[in-house]
């Protein structure tokens, strides 16, 4: 007889943590170093910065090995307990905009008040550091929330109740109960604090605003520098256009190893919208409208307006 197989299990789902990683090196005068990691997990890199004192060119480079000999950067490891204790702290307090020791001095000022029965405090606390869902302070709150409800659920909503209590004690049995329902939704909702985007302005990360700006302004230059150089060859404007057009259309599958690329390809992506308004290469053609000679000159793509008095 074959042996009968249960259910295939299928795999327990991956815990995903937010972490930050790096190294401080110090360099000679015109020397250089190289530095690499390699992730061995199911890894997204989002944000790479970097800070020097001084005059400094860094470059990077995604390859399938790491060149011989060179440092490999350590990427943060161990149990997910020890994660808890040594990393995440830090990330919670640069979510909130806040230095550490700052951000740990609040949460010890709130889980006093949390203490001292402040629920708004506790619920701001839970929303600033998740590790205190294992706390005693919150399994105390969540054991009596959900006794208050048992509690009327077994002795005060059936109507025969109201021959064996007070309708005082009834009617306050139910009023913990309802209480007590709305502090355990709330408390799965302080979970969503820190992400709620309602009343909020959507705004991409500063270094990806940064890399799209100055790669919308090389394309927008380069594109004015073949309008002007046409312009020169006798070519009519309609024709430029034409032509403009499709290298733009070619530009937008631009492929090469410089991390700038895909920052091009992004003001590609704009100028090929035709929600815009005015294709930036027809900018300089069409007429500015009633504005002063400082904002006509600048209407001109790529040119900077002329001084005048007051500007800084």
């Amino acid at each position: 007889m074959g042996e009968e197989r249960g259910p295939e299990e299928s795999p327990a789902p991956a815990t995903k943590v937010p972490t930050a990683f790096g190294v401080e090196l110090t360099l000679a005068p015109h020397g250089s170093e190289i530095v690499t990691f390699q992730g061995d997990q199911d890894m997204l890199l989002y944000e790479m910065s970097a800070k020097a004192d001084g005059p400094a060119l860094i470059e990077i480079q995604i390859s399938d090995a790491p060149p011989a000999g060179a440092s490999v950067l350590p990427i943060p490891g161990g149990t997910f307990t020890e994660y808890l204790e040594r990393e995440f702290p830090a990330h919670l307090a640069s979510t909130v905009g806040e230095e550490l020791a700052q951000w740990v001095e609040k949460n010890r000022a709130l889980a006093e008040a949390a203490r001292a029965g402040n629920d708004e405090a506790f619920f701001e606390l839970l929303a600033r550091d998740p590790r205190q869902l294992a706390s005693e302070l919150t399994l105390s709150r969540v054991m009596t929330w959900r006794t208050e409800i048992d509690n009327y659920n077994r002795f005060f909503r059936f109507k025969a109740s109201r021959f064996l209590v007070p309708a005082a004690a009834a009617a306050d049995a139910q009023r913990r109960m309802e209480e007590a329902g709305k502090k355990l939704e709330q408390l799965g909702a302080s979970q969503l604090r820190l992400y709620d985007q309602r009343g909020k302005r959507p705004l991409p990360p500063t270094h990806m605003a940064r890399g799209f700006y100055y790669g919308l302004l090389c394309l927008v230059q380069g594109l004015r520098t073949v309008c002007t150089e046409r312009e020169h060859a006798g070519v009519r404007p309609r024709q430029i256009e034409t032509e403009v057009t499709a290298l733009v259309d070619g530009l937008a599958n631009l492929q090469g190893e410089s991390i700038f690329l895909p920052y091009v390809r992004l003001a590609v992506q704009l100028i090929r919208d035709h929600s815009s308004r005015v294709p930036p290469w027809r900018m300089r053609h069409d007429a500015p409208g009633p504005r002063d000679a400082a904002s006509s000159e600048a209407w001109d793509v790529g040119r900077t307006p002329p001084r005048t008095e007051g500007n800084a």
